[in-house]
């Protein structure tokens, strides 16, 4: 079974990192700065810093707004810069879902969620 680091708020892990450079080379790649993406998402630099650091994630709804931003789709912004594990069942998906704190694990169900949902549209679109 596979299992989650723990989250550590002063030492990013890995995963955290990759997602955070990715971020960024996604919006220099687009010649924004921090402060022209904070200002379009209402928040602080110093909040686009610590997303671009992997200190943190982007909240659910900043996130739909930077992929916007950015000028990406969702499956391009998550698997740009994730792996998809064909290998994972759904038992293991709900063992991690338990370790996350309340919030995290319904923010993560929400995306999950949406994101399917976006996959079928597309879908019946063809």
């Amino acid at each position: 079974m596979k299992t989650i680091a723990a989250y550590d708020p002063v030492e990013p892990n890995a995963e955290m990192q990759a997602f955070g450079n990715y971020i960024r080379n996604c919006r220099k790649a687009k010649k924004l700065t921090q402060q022209q993406v904070a200002d379009i998402l209402e928040i602080t630099t110093k909040s686009i810093s610590c997303m671009e650091r992997g200190i943190n994630f982007p909240s659910s709804q900043n996130f739909f707004r930077l992929v916007k931003i950015l000028d990406m789709s969702v499956d391009e912004f998550l698997f740009g810069c994730t792996r998809y594990d064909e290998t994972l069942k759904i038992p293991e998906l709900n063992d991690m879902l338990v370790q996350l704190e309340p919030k995290d694990r319904t923010t993560l169900i929400n995306l999950s969620r949406m994101f399917c949902e976006l996959l079928l549209r597309k879908k019946d679109a063809k």
